[in-house]
């Protein structure tokens, strides 16, 4: 996935919600070779602290934990990503990498592209992680692999200009033809078709 950014939406009061825990959820904004991992890894069941949200894969051989909140939060259309998970679309959530942590075990990694790498696991195949490193002190993680997928609050849809036809999501985020970088504008609030 490329790196794309929602710049004035990444931290506005009216695109946050409270998670039923009664945490507040940021919605922020987003943006494989196999090889073995050298992500962090804390003893297996250690708890990080009293913030941290926890995830894993299908067959919970790999779980993963963060604290705090994200850097961002947001939906990618963008065909690399479709690919890496065979969807018409993937939320990501940008974690701080100094607040993640694999608890049990660690993925396999694919390098997709120069300096980018899918991390996965090996016994279910899930994708978990996406890393750049042109952005090192970051990891993109799959908000549906949270153990509560509702932690999640996206900011704005990216890529929209590599959106599938047949695809629409029914929500008036934000949405940017490639990212909200750079000063980019939106290029509308909404889903492209209205529902009668």
């Amino acid at each position: 996935m490329r790196s794309p950014d929602c710049p004035q939406y990444q931290t506005s009061p009216e695109r946050r919600r409270w998670s039923a825990r009664g945490q507040q959820a940021t919605s922020l904004t987003h943006d494989g070779q196999s090889a073995q991992s050298n992500s962090p890894l804390q003893e297996q069941g250690a708890a990080m602290d009293a913030t941290s949200v926890s995830g894993r894969c299908l067959c919970g051989s790999i779980v993963f934990q963060h604290t705090g909140e994200p850097n961002w939060t947001l939906h990618c259309h963008c065909e690399s990503c479709r690919r890496a998970t065979s969807s018409p679309i993937t939320t990501w959530i940008s974690i701080p990498r100094g607040a993640f942590a694999f608890t049990k075990s660690a993925p396999r990694y694919f390098h997709s592209s120069p300096g980018v790498r899918r991390g996965f696991c090996e016994n279910c195949g899930s994708p978990l992680t996406y890393e750049n490193a042109r952005i090192e002190g970051e990891i993109h993680i799959y908000a549906v692999s949270l153990l509560d997928a509702n932690y999640a609050s996206p900011s704005c849809h990216v890529f929209v200009s590599e959106q599938l036809p047949w695809f629409e999501a029914l929500d008036d985020l934000p949405r940017f033809a490639t990212t909200g970088r750079d000063g980019a504008s939106p290029i509308r609030f909404g889903p492209e078709k209205k529902l009668d």
